[in-house]
């Protein structure tokens, strides 16, 4: 009678050990199968047309304006120099734009008087009906309503339309760098002397020249990815992204899907700034930054509020301030877009805050699985 009692024991043992070695192995398949590789649909410039003068853009209008009546659609991204001390913002130097043939246009801003500025390109970025992608294509669009009273209209930030298409992709972050990644499958350069380099220089070098293009180029081939992903229902190829994919029947019903609601809309990010572990704790103090502006603090919470413990937890952080716009590192963000990253600057560790280094935002808060 003991003998079977035990027999049974280790047959219940083999049993469970098998059970658990199949739910391991189900798994691991399961996680290795909801991977996605994306493959890289990636491009080079068609061409890349640098602007140095009125006449210059007047040459180049006619093609343009065809191509965005075609298709109503540019990427555009903006550079600046690194802010001197004590000055609270850099004037643009360089308007990038790209169309959906890979026509890109390097417009040096810096090199032309307000009052010589094309009317033409003035009335492309100001009708609204041609919609200007990118990351933070907002805040570039205000940036230069401010230096040079160009008013743009039309733009949509990416990171309004990526959640609107779920199951494809997978983003490591919100940057450019990382829809880039996880999108197209391609990583974009990260060389920070040409990032941060002189963007006034009078003549660009070939580095230089194929990182601005490729800003706005990737902007907008990203966006044209995630328009087919939803009319297609699946991960386009190369080849069908550059079909003439504007004749589809469902083509301008989705195009308004994906950008309904986030025409000139700024977008806010919700979380934390990355820091060490250590450096968290929870506060009863909440304070707000107003980004290239003052520092708004706010007063303790009221003591029948107390014993409310806040939603997410302020941050202890090193003192330190943004390198190119001064921007002091805040002691907490709250329904911001405003981050502070580490990077590496003339040999020295410092920080950069995410409105400048607004291609890449690093945080802890990444994007849900879309």
């Amino acid at each position: 009678m003991f003998l079977q009692l035990l027999e049974q024991l280790f047959l219940l043992r083999d049993v469970f050990i098998g059970l658990i070695i199949t739910a391991v192995i189900v798994y691991i398949i399961h996680r290795l199968s909801s991977t996605k590789r994306i493959v890289d649909t990636s491009r080079n410039p068609k061409e890349i047309h640098i602007v140095r003068s009125p006449t210059e853009w007047d040459h180049l209008y006619p093609t343009i304006n065809k191509l965005t009546n075609t298709v109503k659609i540019l990427g555009l991204d903006c550079e600046w120099l690194p802010y001197a001390e004590g000055e609270t913002e850099s004037r643009v130097a360089l308007l990038q734009l790209a169309t959906y043939d890979g026509l890109c246009v390097l417009v040096r801003l810096c090199q032309m008087s307000h009052d010589d500025l094309p009317k033409s390109l003035l009335e492309i970025l100001a009708n609204k009906s041609i919609i200007k992608v990118g990351v933070a294509v907002k805040d570039d669009g205000d940036k230069l309503e401010r230096h040079y009273n160009i008013k743009v209209r039309g733009c949509v930030d990416l990171r309004h339309v990526v959640p609107r298409i779920r199951g494809f992709y997978e983003c490591k972050s919100r940057g450019l760098y990382g829809l880039s990644e996880g999108i197209l499958g391609y990583k974009m350069s990260k060389i920070p002397e040409v990032r941060c380099g002189n963007w006034e220089a009078p003549e660009f070098t070939h580095d230089q020249i194929h990182y601005a293009a490729m800003d706005a180029l990737v902007g907008i081939d990203i966006y044209i990815k995630l328009l087919l992903t939803k009319i297609l229902n699946h991960i386009p190829t190369r080849r069908e992204m550059d079909a003439q994919f504007y004749l589809h029947k469902d083509y301008k019903q989705t195009v308004i899907y994906l950008y309904d609601g986030a025409v000139d809309k700024a977008y806010k990010f919700r979380g934390t700034v990355l820091i060490k572990p250590e450096q968290r704790q929870i506060n009863q103090t909440f304070t707000q930054i107003k980004h290239k502006d003052t520092l708004l603090d706010s007063s303790p919470q009221s003591s029948n509020q107390s014993s409310v413990k806040p939603k997410t937890p302020d941050v202890i952080v090193e003192p330190g301030y943004c390198y190119m716009c001064g921007l002091p590192e805040p002691v907490r963000i709250l329904r911001s877009s405003v981050e502070f990253i580490s990077r590496t600057h003339n040999g020295k560790t410092c920080k950069i805050c995410s409105r400048c280094d607004k291609h890449e935002l690093n945080n802890d808060e990444k994007f849900p699985k879309i």
